[in-house]
């Protein structure tokens, strides 16, 4: 979702710092529709000194969910001893009282901000001191055999938030109210939309995204971040003039962050579809007895095999698995891009299958690969974690091309930032005998503590293919005054 971000200071953390007096959903309208109701009471406000700076979400009766960048002040030191939770409807102005104090607090681990203000895993979560029994918690996360089909037909949705409601503080701001809006892309943890004539603004930080299908509402995602400074939903220039083009905003999915969510130990909903080992495999037997048809007419499959079937049945246009079984033998290319699957063994016995487009999924295992005979091309998301994954699926099948997604977007999305250590070094140099990239590399692992590996990937690059990576690391190497990184940079 970093796609349009290139130039520092225009991501916009759609929060008002502690210090701001004025807080900023704009051309939205009051939350009053009764079919929404209970979105409404679940939508709750953090305050500080008694005055309203971000939105957030009552997920349990205990455990308030809101963005990370919310529990920070803007040198990113902790300011949650002084934030209180408010329930209500709000008030012009953002004063309001009645607030709930809070018990303890958690940003995502994997949640960093670079100097470009570039928020990831951009979700945290508030224990409040006493559960709010009185506020019946309904509104659950969006159901995970849902998810992929929902984002991959660009749903609709409704924010709330207690923001600015314009670029001026007459516009108001304090009182909750919505907006509509469309999915427009996403990657495995987060999606954006354009701002247009509606959009989330200061202030809704944190505020709750829910997807409608139907006129029903499930929790989609947190509000995290945009480019539309001036709350018209237009992109600013290098001076903070509006220009012509849309906005866009990105919101965190909360389905990616709900294991993280039941660390707080009072989430009192099931999560357990979503918490998976990634590095799952399946048993030589399994792998050699087992085919599509196999697992799709078995009773006993799992969710994640049950997802990649759906998945699958939105190629072949049946839910029966014979005839889908048979369609799908004669494909040799199948795309599952942006489909949220996990798991590949429904895959098993696609003996014709050459090409495979995997990107935008959190895989739980790849195995089930070794065992398609035809297989040539895979495309992937590059994600450090699976990269001893990846590299022995390179040894042991030599002749099988594995591509890498080169979308920032994607890189972002899937790895948040990576910690390097000796280890993942290792498999770094790896990929590069192998053929990978090192400029593929680079976007993750730009951070302070991560200059060492930077510098070394940077010395591997003769010149760089994609200009918004070199201008990333330039402005990075400005903003830490690391002048060897900048000349090293300038000479690629």
């Amino acid at each position: 979702m970093i796609r349009n971000a290139a130039l520092p200071g225009l991501i916009l953390l759609l929060s008002c710092t502690v210090q701001e007096s004025r807080p900023l959903i704009f051309d939205g309208k009051p939350t009053v529709d009764q079919e929404y109701r209970q979105a409404n009471n679940q939508t709750v406000a953090l305050t500080y000194n008694n005055k309203i700076f971000c939105s957030g979400f009552l997920l349990s009766p205990q455990l308030v969910i809101t963005a990370a960048h919310c529990l920070t002040d803007p040198e990113h030191q902790p300011i949650p001893e002084k934030v209180k939770v408010y329930f209500g409807s709000g008030k012009e102005g953002g004063d309001v009282s009645g607030q709930e104090k809070i018990k303890s607090w958690q940003i995502h681990p994997s949640y960093r901000d670079i100097p470009m203000k570039i928020g990831l895993y951009d979700v945290g979560y508030i224990v409040l001191s006493q559960p709010q029994p009185q506020h019946q918690v309904q509104i659950l996360p969006i159901d995970f055999l849902s998810l992929g089909q929902y984002l991959d037909n660009q749903g609709d949705f409704i924010i709330m938030g207690y923001g600015i409601r314009g670029p001026a503080e007459s516009d108001g701001f304090g009182v909750k109210y919505q907006v509509e809006g469309t999915i427009d892309e996403f990657t495995v943890n987060e999606f954006n939309f354009d701002g247009g004539q509606g959009d989330a603004c200061k202030g809704d930080s944190g505020g709750p995204i829910f997807s409608k299908v139907k006129n029903q509402l499930s929790l989609l995602g947190l509000v995290s971040r945009g480019d539309g400074p001036n709350c018209r939903g237009k992109k600013a220039d290098t001076q903070g003039q509006d220009t012509i083009e849309t906005s866009t905003t990105t919101g965190s999915l909360v389905t990616d962050s709900l294991c993280f969510f039941a660390t707080s130990g009072v989430l009192d909903i099931n999560v357990e579809d979503f918490c998976y080992d990634e590095m799952f495999t399946y048993s030589q037997e399994f792998l050699e007895s087992q085919n599509y048809l196999s697992i799709c007419n078995n009773e006993d499959k799992t969710i994640h095999q049950q997802n990649t079937i759906n998945a699958l049945s939105t190629i072949t246009s049946t839910e029966d698995c014979h005839t889908a079984y048979n369609q799908l033998k004669a494909y040799d290319k199948i795309s599952l891009e942006g489909l949220m699957i996990t798991d590949l063994s429904p895959l098993l016995g696609l003996s014709h299958l050459e090409n495979l487009d995997l990107r935008k999924n959190r895989l739980r295992n790849i195995d089930t690969l070794f065992m398609l005979p035809k297989i040539r091309n895979v495309y992937l998301d590059f994600s450090e974690p699976r990269l001893e994954i990846y590299s022995r699926l390179k040894t042991k099948k030599p002749s099988l091309n594995l591509h890498f997604e080169m979308d920032l977007a994607s890189h972002y999305g899937g790895l948040g930032y990576i910690k390097i250590n000796q280890k993942s070094k290792k498999w770094f140099d790896h990929f590069i005998n192998l053929g990978l990239s090192p400029e593929i590399m680079i976007a993750p692992v730009i951070d302070g503590e991560n200059s060492e590996i930077l510098m070394h990937l940077l010395r591997k690059i003769e010149n760089f293919q994609d200009e918004y990576i070199k201008d990333l690391v330039e402005e990075y190497a400005i903003d830490t005054n690391d002048n060897e990184m900048l000349a090293l940079v300038r000479s690629k």
